[in-house]
């Protein structure tokens, strides 16, 4: 029995679906507890080294920026509004740190858009042939 290139192609991909399943059925089965979610890369070694702790609420880093921080603001969302990292944070004073925010939040003020792209679009349009 010959297959075509097209019907070769579609076998090939209906065993790899399967074997993706599989495999996640498995792995999904395997999982005991609670899983934690962490955003950002993976936290995997590298040359042997374990790689980067997720940051959490470290109470030093809080501390650190409980001036600059917004009402409620978790760290992680100050590390997102800010694009400071913790390692930075440990190595900046309180001024420094404030000087950062303030320089990032004067950048992240919205403009209102001038000259003819900033306008609204009219609500209708008449095309001429």
């Amino acid at each position: 029995m010959h297959l075509s290139t097209t019907e070769n192609i579609a076998m090939s991909q209906k065993l790899t679906e399967e074997l993706s399943e599989r495999f996640l059925a498995r792995l999904v089965k395997s999982v005991t507890g609670p899983m934690q979610v962490v955003s950002g890369p993976g936290l995997a070694a590298h040359d042997g080294r374990p790689g980067q702790k997720p940051t959490g609420d470290d109470a030093e880093l809080l501390a650190k920026t409980q001036h600059v921080r917004k009402p409620q603001e978790r760290l992680m969302e100050f590390i997102a509004r800010t694009g400071l990292s913790p390692l930075q944070m440990r190595a900046m004073s309180k001024d420094e740190i404030s000087r950062f925010v303030a320089i990032v939040s004067g950048h992240a003020q919205e403009a209102k858009p001038t000259g003819t792209f900033g306008q609204r679009a009219p609500q209708k349009f008449v095309l001429e042939s």
